[in-house]
C-alpha cells in the first residue's frame, strides 16, 4: 500500500530464554511477514548493538536467522553503524571498515546489504549500548564515518541518518556533515542513495 521497497525490522530479544529459542521465534515471526509481502516488499534485518538479551548482534547470527527466514521468501539486511560499533565492529579507520565489510561479505554476502543506517555512537567499541550520536561527534568520529560513506562496496547504497536533534545539530546538519565528509574524500556523494 505504501509503495516502499524495504521494511527494516529489529530482531528482538531472548527475554531470558536461550538465544536459539529466540532466533526460532524471530524466524517464525519475520517469516510470516515475508510470506505475506509476497516479494513486493523486502524485509531487512537490522544488526543490533548487543544490549542485554538482544539477538542479531553478530553477522553470523544474522546469517542464521536469514537462512531460516529465506524459506518464506527473500530477505535482506540493514547495517546500522552505531549498533555495529557498539557490538564490537570497529569502523574508526578505512582499514578497520574494510575489514568489517569483508567480514560481512563472508558471513552474509554483500548482495543482501540494501541500506545503511548512518549514525555515530556514544558507546565505546564493544560497549553494547544503543546510543546514537551526531555524525562525526561520537566514538566512530569523522574519519570513521568518512570511511563508511566512501567505501567502494557501500557508497552506492542508500544512507539514512538516525541521529539526535538538539541545539548542536538537526537532521539537515547531520546530512550536510555526511555529505561534506564524502566530498572531502574526493569521491563525491553517492549517486543514487539518500544521505
Amino acid at each position: 500500500m505504501l509503495g516502499i521497497p524495504y521494511l527494516v525490522t529489529h530482531l528482538g530479544s531472548s527475554l531470558g530464554s536461550d538465544a536459539a529459542a529466540a532466533r526460532e521465534r524471530a524466524i517464525t515471526a519475520i517469516g510470516k511477514g515475508v510470506a505475506a509481502a509476497e516479494g513486493e516488499v523486502i524485509i531487512l534485518l537490522e544488526n543490533t548493538a548487543g544490549t542485554q538479551n538482544s539477538i542479531g548482534t553478530t553477522f553470523e547470527e544474522i546469517a542464521m536467522i536469514m537462512e531460516g527466514v529465506e524459506q518464506y521468501g527473500p530477505v535482506g539486511v540493514c547495517f546500522d553503524t552505531c549498533h555495529a560499533f557498539a557490538a564490537g565492529y570497529d569502523l574508526r579507520t578505512a582499514e578497520a571498515t574494510d575489514s568489517v565489510v569483508r567480514h560481512f561479505d563472508a558471513a552474509i554476502g554483500l548482495s543482501h546489504l540494501k541500506i545503511i543506517h548512518l549514525n555515530d555512537t556514544l558507546s565505546e567499541l564493544n560497549g553494547r549500548r544503543d546510543r546514537h550520536a551526531h555524525i562525526g561527534l561520537g566514538m566512530i568520529g569523522e574519519k570513521g564515518i568518512r570511511s563508511v560513506v566512501t567505501h567502494p562496496a557501500l557508497r552506492a547504497l542508500p544512507f539514512i541518518c538516525e541521529t539526535p536533534v538538539d541545539c548542536r545539530r538537526n537532521d539537515r546538519g547531520n546530512i550536510a556533515c555526511a555529505r561534506k565528509l564524502a566530498e572531502e574524500a574526493g569521491t563525491g556523494v553517492p549517486s543514487h542513495p539518500t544521505i
